[in-house]
């Protein structure tokens, strides 16, 4: 079976990405691929076609700020072979307050009664723990898909991770795969981590201490 581990991302990478990255389970002909410094939607339409061209069975799409479990390879393959054609693990977004990156319903934005438009792409907050289910859409930090997915929504659409106004690549991709009648499915199991950063200011100081600058709060 082989697999692309697809990577966009800037000209430098977190250590601790690389580190995980070192340290992750490699089947044989497993293949690792950095494209930096393009466009986000346009690097993930670049790899797709290269996995295509290359006869990539899978690819694993990892963003440079995920520490993914070591045999997410393995874990990921497993569902490939029971005939899933693509399966994220579990993250969260590196904002607060903070979400899981999967989501209960993906579809384009309609408007109220005042004309107003609604958005009806929904947070999947109540996602069962440890298990294996069907999600509408997830981020593609960490995620695993057929290479036979990617041919069949360039077939059907053209660049299967041009974003649309109202959603960005990622989530156009799961909209499209959605529409071409294929299913989407999370394992929350598979936990990885999301590297963010952190701003130590005054305010987050006095909220921590009760605004006493000895640390009492009584």
């Amino acid at each position: 079976m082989k697999t692309l581990i697809a990577i966009p991302c800037m000209d430098m990478v977190h250590t601790a990405f690389a580190d995980a990255l070192l340290r992750m389970d490699k089947p044989p002909d497993t293949h690792v691929l950095f494209l930096p410094g393009s466009l986000i939607y346009d690097a993930r339409n670049q790899l797709s076609l290269i996995a295509i061209q290359n006869g990539c069975d899978n690819v694993l799409w990892l963003d440079s700020d995920i520490i993914p479990p070591q045999d997410v390879l393995i874990r990921m393959h497993e569902h490939m072979e029971h005939g899933y054609q693509m399966v994220t693990g579990l993250y969260f977004k590196r904002t607060m307050p903070t979400a899981p990156v999967i989501y209960s319903k993906v579809d384009q934005p309609d408007t109220d009664e005042h004309g107003r438009f609604r958005k009806r792409i929904i947070e999947y907050r109540d996602y069962p723990q440890d298990a294996f289910f069907k999600v509408a859409g997830c981020g593609f930090g960490c995620v695993m898909t057929r290479t036979d997915l990617l041919s069949k929504l360039w077939d059907m659409a053209g660049p299967p991770f041009a974003p649309f106004p109202w959603a960005g690549e990622d989530i156009a991709f799961c909209y499209r795969a959605n529409h071409a009648g294929e299913t989407i499915y999370c394992d929350s199991s598979i936990r990885c981590k999301h590297i963010g950063t952190f701003a130590y200011t005054e305010e987050l100081y006095t909220t921590l201490t009760g605004g006493d600058q000895y640390g009492r709060t009584e």
